[in-house]
Parts: C-alpha cells; structure tokens; sequence
C-alpha cells in the first residue's frame, strides 16, 4: 500500500514468504515476512502472533534483527523487520563451505550473547538454524532473526496433517522433537551447537529425518564426536558443541551466559564473572605470596634468629593457604558448572590484559602480537 513499496522475494518457508521493501515514510529498506494465510487465519495462532511480536519488539541487541512492527493488511499477518544487507550463513556454507576456528568461534559467541539477552526477557527463540542466521556484509558481525515467530507455531500446533513437524528437525532438541511443554532456553543451545557442529565440519551431527518415528531414533544418542568431523578444530570449541548437544538438558550448558565464557574464555573484550576474578585473584596473588615466603625461608636459613622475618613467614604462608583455598572454592564452582580442568586452569593464568611483554604461549589472549613482532623489538621486551 502507502507505507511499503515491495521490491523483491527474498525467501520463502514453511512460516511464510519474507520480501525486501522500501518503507516510503523514512526511505529505508526493510524485510517484509508476511505469514501464510492457513496459520494467520487461526484466531488462537492470530492472538499469540501479536503477544510473540509484543515481546520480540522490546529485544534491542547488535546481534538481533530487531522487529520494527506487526500488522494486518487483507487478512494476511505480516512483520516488519530491519533489513539485513549480505546473506544467510546457510548461504556462506554452501558458497564457501566449512568456517575456519576463527570465525567459527566469533560468530558463535556472538549468537551466544544474542540468546543470553533474549533469555533474559523470556524470549526462546525454537527455530535456530543457518537461514536464520544472517551475516551483515558491513559489519560482518551474525544476527539471529525470526524470533518468536516459530515458537508461536511450534507452542500451538506441533505436527501438521501428515504429522510431520513444523520447523527444522535436524536442528532441534530431543526435548521439542518429542512435543514436551516444558522446552526451555537450553533447547535453543542444543540447536546453535547443531548449528555450529555443522558450520566446522559441514556435515549435520545427525542425519536429517522428517518424520517423527525416524527422529525420534536419535533422542538420546550424541552425535560423531565433532573432532572426527573436523580434525582441526580448536579443543575449547570441540568442548562448547560437544555440551551444546547433550540429548539430556540437564547436561548442556546451564545457560548462554555460560557458553559465552566458555567461547571467550581467553578474549581481552570479555567481561569476567565475578567467579572467574576470584579465581585468576587467588591463583595470581597465591603464586606471589608463594614467591615472598619462599624468599623469607631462603632469608631465615642464613638469619635463623631474625624474628621478624620468621614473623613475616608465617604471614605470607597463612596468607598464601588462604588464596589458595580461593581459588581452589572458585575452580570447583566452575568445574559444577561444566567447564573442563584446562579450560580453568588457562583461565587462571591467562595473561594479564595490561601485559605487553613475553607470556607463556598456552595462557596468551586472543590478539597477543608476540609472534609477530620483530626480533629486535621481542629483545627490548624482554627486557
């Protein structure tokens, strides 16, 4: 009508057809998903429709196609959404095929932080798949699309006629394959780990099937270990998709946020939780406390009759006893939470961001231009 002027069919699904358009009031170009006329004309499908949108417009994130507004034009139901220039990563893997660690990993941290805020506003996405996953040309940053659309259609109607499910079985969770009510953000981790398990091996961790008697074979077997899929994958990524896909949610990872430390786990932008700053503040101080006793022994066995240092001793033992066992009550805490013991002990001693000079090259961050250095420049650092 007066509002948008259609300019091309950018894709069409089972949930409807998505056009690109051009809004006449702000001159912008937007995506346009208009949803067919058999789900739009269920008066139940119609009002949750309009509650998904609702709650899909408050979500303001870098890595979500924010939802600019839900109307209705000649019965048909339609979303306007903010138009993302580039292509999907369904698109990128057939074009270029598997995804190098490196981008692999930004891409599924940044998905990690999307699903992290939209769990946090209640919003389970259940339709996690590379279509829906959109890679900005400018920016090259991921964006998750289509949120709350699918959980509408899955929530009020989970097979059709020929009892076939509606959405993508490849990637769902054991838990939405069977039609339980109580899915929950965990089944949206299972899915990006689905995701991502294919981007860096290009294969599907488990045979696509339709129907729901195949898929159900497959509800409580894991998938062929991602490092026989792909030799060169990095081991704290082998170790995010390989928890992502557990066929018991109480195995996953106990939410996003999680998943998110574990991907950055040696990223100089990420924000440390406060169990992670007790760890590497126990370890740090523990290793000097250990240095200054270790000095005043070495002090003591020439002076064994120097009180003050015997006192000093004691303080720097007591002291170190104490951030060790600091560190040790933070180590456990994350080992609950899922972490293996290498992820945690590189997060422990990772190197310092303010630290410019040579580190042991297992705990350097992402970014560290040690090995790119000129020799000359590495020996003035040395020193």
């Amino acid at each position: 009508g007066s509002q948008y002027r259609i300019e091309r069919l950018l894709g069409r699904g089972g949930m409807g057809a998505v056009y690109l358009a051009r809004e006449r009031a702000l001159d912008r170009d937007v995506a346009i998903k208009v949803l067919p006329p058999e789900l739009a004309g269920t008066p139940q499908l119609r009002a949750r429709f309009q509650r998904e949108a609702r709650t899909v417009a408050r979500l303001t994130h870098p890595n979500i196609v924010p939802l600019h507004t839900f109307a209705e034009a000649d019965g048909l139901l339609y979303f306007v959404m903010s138009y993302v220039a580039g292509e999907s990563l369904a698109s990128r893997l057939r074009r270029a095929g598997p995804l190098p660690s490196d981008e692999a990993r930004t891409w599924f941290a940044e998905l990690a932080d999307a699903l992290t805020y939209a769990h946090r506003h209640g919003v389970i996405h259940r339709d996690i798949k590379p279509d829906n996953i959109l890679i900005d040309e400018d920016s090259g940053s991921a964006r998750l699309t289509d949120f709350g659309i699918a959980k509408a259609a899955v929530s009020d109607s989970l097979t059709t006629a020929t009892g076939e499910l509606m959405g993508t079985p490849a990637y769902m969770s054991p838990e939405q394959l069977l039609g339980r009510q109580d899915v929950d953000a965990r089944s949206d981790l299972y899915s990006l780990g689905a995701v991502f398990y294919e981007a860096l091996s290009g294969r599907l961790p488990f045979e696509s099937r339709k129907s729901i008697g195949d898929a159900t074979q497959r509800l409580t077997s894991e998938p062929e270990p991602l490092r026989s899929a792909a030799p060169g994958v990095e081991d704290d990524l082998v170790v995010a998709i390989h928890r992502c896909l557990q066929p018991d949610p109480e195995k996953r990872w106990p939410d996003a946020r999680s998943l998110r430390f574990q991907l950055a786990a040696m990223d100089d932008e990420t924000d440390d939780p406060i169990t992670v700053r007790f760890l590497r503040l126990g370890c740090g101080a523990a290793c000097i406390m250990a240095l200054a006793l270790a000095y005043a022994l070495i002090f003591l066995r020439l002076d064994p009759s120097s009180q003050p240092v015997r006192g000093l001793a004691r303080l720097f033992a007591s002291g170190a006893v104490g951030l060790f066992m600091m560190a040790l009550g933070a180590a456990i805490w994350l080992r609950r939470q899922g972490f293996d013991a290498r992820t945690i002990v590189r997060v422990a001693f990772r190197q310092p961001r303010a630290w410019r000079f040579w580190y042991p090259k297992p705990f350097r961050r992402r970014g560290d231009v040690w090995q790119r250095l000129p020799a000359s420049i590495r020996r003035v650092r040395y020193h």
